[in-house]
């Protein structure tokens, strides 16, 4: 169900419809078959190369001011 406040259309262009930027881009992995955790990974959507990849625990212990640095 969506909120009552936005119509049908407004919800499903929340939910589904987003801009597609090309170039690095930071995502949420989970490494199911592996370590099992989760991981954050730069990656260009272009070549899907991965630049990039860290624990997402230690991504979160950042303060708010060193989470755009390295």
């Amino acid at each position: 169900a969506w909120p009552s406040s936005l119509s049908q259309e407004a919800f499903h262009e929340h939910l589904y419809i987003r801009t597609n930027t090309a170039g690095a881009h930071r995502e949420l992995w989970y490494h199911y078959a592996g370590c099992r955790q989760w991981l954050v990974v730069t990656r260009d959507t272009r070549t899907h190369a991965v630049h990039k990849a860290e624990l997402a625990r230690l991504v979160a212990q950042r303060t708010p001011t060193d989470a755009g640095a390295a």
